[in-house]
């Protein structure tokens, strides 16, 4: 019971540094175009 819960929480914080990555990723993509204009 605890160490499926425990699994899931790892998964959902995963699953949010994902995001976060993704969204840097997304940020930095969208400076780099507006530093090149």
């Amino acid at each position: 019971m605890l160490i499926g819960e425990i699994m899931g929480y790892n998964r959902d914080l995963e699953n949010i540094k994902k995001n976060i990555n993704d969204g840097l990723q997304k940020m930095k993509t969208i400076i780099d175009v507006l530093g090149r204009v």
